[in-house]
């Protein structure tokens, strides 16, 4: 995965500040093994040529062989995490090539500590530790052998702390000139509703049932002779399968300017809940991409964690989960941003009356 795709639902305000990946010493403990099997397979190989027994030695080469590919993939397995750092959040992706994908992501206000750890002198040495994120969301994060992670941990403390000095800056340069409260800004730009349902996938698996019921029943009744059979089975079938049609219809994901809500609703009303909670109460979104199906036919699993202790929503099988989450993570930043770009717009439409005023 190129690491634009995974970047691309960055804010117009938003600036990659750093980009981090595993320390080069993960990926040589990963390749021991498979080095050293490589090598001893080169000496069994020599050896054999070497006692003239050669039949054996193009069964070892092709193992061999095939030894290489298991190396390229581990090295793209390697190649595929790693972390970003933002204006605004930190990212953290890892992915398996041609298996599973996962997103994470916290704000840089949620990240209460940081801290860079190595696990002996080697490591030290070499400057590989782990990365440990303290965050309100997901408790305690740690990110092992991330290359430079001292480096990365100050970066972002850095960067927490230009945040709170612009937002600081800001305040007081508002009260100096008199303005309004923070309400009185700008209103924000209301995005329009967004509705999203699991993936066609997910209705075709449950549909394989009646579908097949409805098969057996029509070769019973075609080898019996009873259109009976036929009759009561094509009902039965319809009936279920509108069934799991509505019930598939009735779950879903739905986004609006302030909030995110997520139904499950059984046909005729039978058993119905309804999770929602506030943007402001958001504190991260992630997603996951568990299976190669699920890589191939793009389906996966997209989850809102909170700032409470309780249930956080989660809803499996959605479609496209990449986009979903760089949706609700947009939405989730322009609830942030307004008030702090409002802020400015208001300051600087002060200070250009204020010169204008005095003829400057």
């Amino acid at each position: 995965m190129r690491r634009g795709r995974a970047l691309r639902d960055l804010e117009l305000d938003e600036r990659v500040l750093l980009v981090a990946r595993r320390h080069p010493l993960s990926l040589l403990r990963t390749l021991l093994p498979p080095l050293i099997l490589l090598v001893v397979l080169c000496l069994v190989v020599a050896i054999l040529l070497a006692l003239g027994l050669s039949a054996l030695a193009p069964v070892i080469g092709g193992v061999l062989v095939l030894g290489l590919p298991w190396l390229i993939w581990v090295w793209a397995d390697w190649r595929a995490d790693f972390l970003a750092l933002t204006t605004r959040r930190v990212l953290w992706v890892q992915r398996t090539p041609f298996l599973r994908e996962r997103r994470w992501e916290a704000p840089l206000s949620n990240i209460q500590n940081v801290a860079a750890i190595s696990g002996g002198p080697v490591e030290h040495l070499c400057r590989c530790a782990d990365l440990v994120l303290d965050t309100t969301s997901r408790g305690v994060v740690r990110l092992h052998s991330i290359r430079r992670a001292a480096v990365a941990a100050g970066a972002i403390v850095d960067a927490q702390g230009y945040s709170a000095r612009s937002t600081t800056r800001l305040r007081r340069l508002r009260t100096e000139l008199g303005l309004e409260p923070e309400q009185a800004a700008m209103a924000a730009e209301r995005p329009g509703v967004r509705v999203w349902r699991r993936h066609l996938w997910q209705l075709a698996r449950s549909l394989v049932l009646p579908t097949t019921l409805l098969a057996v029943s029509a070769l019973l009744a075609s080898l019996l002779d009873l259109r009976i059979i036929l009759l009561v089975a094509g009902t039965v079938t319809l009936l279920w399968g509108v069934w799991i049609v509505d019930d598939w219809r009735n779950d879903e994901i739905v986004a609006t300017s302030d909030r995110i809500l997520q139904t499950s609703r059984r046909p005729l009303t039978l058993h119905e809940e309804t999770w929602q909670a506030s943007l402001d109460k958001v504190q991260d979104v992630s997603y996951s991409i568990p299976n190669p199906l699920a890589q191939l036919l793009d389906y996966g699993t997209v989850t809102v964690k909170t700032a409470g202790d309780g249930i956080d929503f989660e809803m499996a099988g959605l479609p496209n989960p990449r986009a979903i989450s760089a949706e609700l993570n947009h939405r989730l930043q322009m609830r942030r941003g307004h008030k702090e770009r409002a802020l400015l717009r208001e300051v600087e439409q002060a200070v250009h009356a204020v010169l204008r005023a005095r003829g400057l």
